[in-house]
């Protein structure tokens, strides 16, 4: 390789990093810039953006045809970065641990939530439809199922701050698998790319994800504990089980008495429920009369702590669902289905 050529490889690398960029605006924002300067100058808007934006595509066809490792590598980096840095930053604002004592999800609590998130994704699909005002195929549902489960289980993890890459790169790796499939190494490089691309535009969700983490974290420690006691409702009737009415103090053998948020039926017997909310719970753990009768009642009391970024990873699943289906509809390039 000479100087010259080694050089055009190196620019072609430097461009595949900048398409990188979530919703092609590698390619949307020089033609915008460059249109307004043309615009400056008294020429049409719309053409000169048409003419820009058509550059840009048929400068990343030669790109993906001459410089073709080149490309990959810089579009692979500039993925890795987008994920990784913002990744890397809130892994300490997400790393806020549980309570010891806090009861673990059941492998059927699991899988129901699971559930919820294939759910979300198939929602997420048909509002997608709506809104490109198009069927989608039967693929397109099936990966933004496959989709939203995988972006449950970054949650369940302990990655909230990954939940909208997987979602959108799973979705839309599944969605081009069942829809174009793989005979040929040009098909795995096109898998590849629509992996990586779902996972970059489903990344965006960290922003309103981060947002409602933050807002849920500055509310009044009453407020949390109605949203803790809200939550812990919502976790017994995914355990299958029932809220039982009593009364409000549960006494304690020796003396004393705790007040639990709730009363539950379960296979066991009638169980009692301390639902905590917040960071702070872990340091602080249980009082004194919780901490005997969770002694005494063993399986029966059921702790239930839940966090901030809890709302973090279940706002990232649908936002991070939707916001990959845009380049569904944007992408110049999509090949055509077959059978279209």
């Amino acid at each position: 390789m000479n100087r010259s050529s080694g050089w055009e490889s190196a620019k072609a690398g430097l461009r595949g990093v900048v398409d990188s960029a979530p919703f092609d605006l590698g390619d949307y924002t020089p033609a915008v810039v460059n249109a307004i300067i043309d615009a400056s100058h008294g020429k049409s808007f719309q053409t000169a953006f048409d003419r820009c934006f058509k550059a840009e595509k048929a400068q990343n066809r030669y790109d993906a045809a001459v410089h073709p490792h080149a490309r990959v590598l810089g579009k692979a980096v500039g993925t890795g970065a987008q994920i990784a840095v913002p990744g890397f930053a809130l892994a300490t604002a997400t790393r806020a641990p549980r309570m010891a004592v806090a009861t673990r999800l059941l492998a059927s609590e699991a899988g129901k939530l699971a559930g919820v998130g294939a759910g979300v994704g198939v929602a997420t699909q048909g509002v997608g439809d709506v809104l490109r005002g198009k069927r989608g195929s039967l693929g397109e549902y099936a990966g933004s199922a496959i989709g939203g489960a995988a972006g449950v289980a970054a949650a369940l993890a302990g990655k909230p701050h990954y939940v909208g890459a997987v979602s959108g790169g799973i979705s839309a790796g599944v969605q081009d698998l069942l829809d174009q499939g793989v005979r040929s190494q040009q098909d795995l490089v096109r898998l590849a790319g629509r992996v990586r691309s779902g996972a970059v535009d489903g990344n965006v969700a960290l922003l309103p994800g981060l947002g409602v983490m933050r807002g849920i974290d500055r509310l009044a420690p009453k407020k949390k504990g109605k949203i803790g006691e809200m939550l812990a409702r919502q976790r017994t009737r995914l355990r299958g089980e029932s809220v039982e009415q009593g009364p409000p103090r549960q006494y304690l053998r020796g003396g004393g008495y705790t007040v639990p948020d709730h009363r539950v039926r379960t296979a066991a017997g009638i169980g009692i429920v301390e639902a905590k909310f917040g960071a702070s719970h872990a340091k602080k753990g249980l009082s004194r009369a919780q901490t005997r009768a969770r002694t005494q009642y063993g399986d029966l009391y059921r702790v239930d702590h839940f966090l901030p970024r809890d709302f973090m990873a279940g706002a990232s699943v649908p936002v991070g669902s939707i916001l990959h289906q845009f380049r569904q509809g944007n992408r110049s390039d999509r090949p055509v289905k077959k059978g279209k």
